[in-house]
This record gives C-alpha cells, structure tokens and sequence, in this order.
C-alpha cells in the first residue's frame, strides 16, 4: 500500500522541510522529492524519499522515522544522517 499522499519537491535548489509535530528537519537537496502522508506521518512516521536528503530526525513518543528510498527501508530514532544516491540503492551518510 502506499502512503503517500504529500508531496515536497526541491525544484533547482535545496529546500529545507519540517515534519510535524516532533520538528524533524528535512533538507533536501536539488531535486529531490519527499512524499509522506499529511493525515497519518504524525503516529506512523513513514516518509519516501526521492534523490539526496539529509535528516536531523527529532524523538518522538510515537517511535522512529521509518524511511523508504529506493529499494532502501530505514528505521531511524533520532540523530542526523545524509541518503546519498538517487538511484535504486541509495548509501547513508553519518556525521
């Protein structure tokens, strides 16, 4: 099933989004796109992620980021990392 019914894109330059409520900071670079569901993220915490994103991902009650990124699937608590590679197999980056 998919859960996306939001889309962000960056267009040609970085954009920088915040997923509510727990204020994870999303920059993603340009053109990339982040889809998540506007009703559900708030206790499910999914988000899809297209291209090259870094994440500051803020704690949350409601249990950790869970990421999808080409054949990628993250599950993230809390702390910053870069997807790099926007193609089928994307890499982590940490600080």
């Amino acid at each position: 099933i998919d859960f996306v019914t939001t889309t962000v894109e960056a267009g040609d330059s970085v954009r920088v989004v915040w997923l509510y409520p727990e204020s994870t900071r999303v920059e993603l670079q340009p053109h990339a796109k982040l889809g998540y569901s506007k009703n559900l993220y708030w206790y499910e915490r999914n988000v899809r992620l297209w291209g090259n994103a870094r994440f500051d991902v803020a704690p949350s009650k409601e249990g950790p980021l869970r990421l999808h990124a080409g054949k990628m699937f993250l599950v993230y608590p809390e702390g910053s990392f870069t997807v790099a590679g926007a193609s089928l197999h994307p890499f982590i980056k940490q600080p």
